[in-house]
């Protein structure tokens, strides 16, 4: 995740609870349901989205919008 100066920052172990990745533009982080746009370019014609289930892997991830938290993260989900 490059696009646009888009970075991702992961604390953790994937699959594990104690996952977090945290999105970062210029190197700050930043609110993945209001502070990333829905269009990626100026034509709109190509949209930014979340992916809740990456491809082959084990575990599904959720935005966590916890009261505790400054910004939401994407986390392993339990259930």
């Amino acid at each position: 995740m490059s696009a646009a100066g888009y970075s991702v920052r992961k604390i953790g172990a994937p699959n594990t609870t104690d996952f977090r990745a945290y999105i970062e533009k210029d190197g700050q982080p930043v609110s993945a349901f209001h502070d990333v746009p829905l269009w990626a370019n100026e034509e709109k014609t190509v949209l930014n989205m979340v992916v809740e289930i990456p491809r082959w892997t084990n575990a599904k991830l959720e935005v966590g919008e916890q009261k505790q938290q400054a910004l939401d993260c994407l986390r392993t989900e339990l259930r």
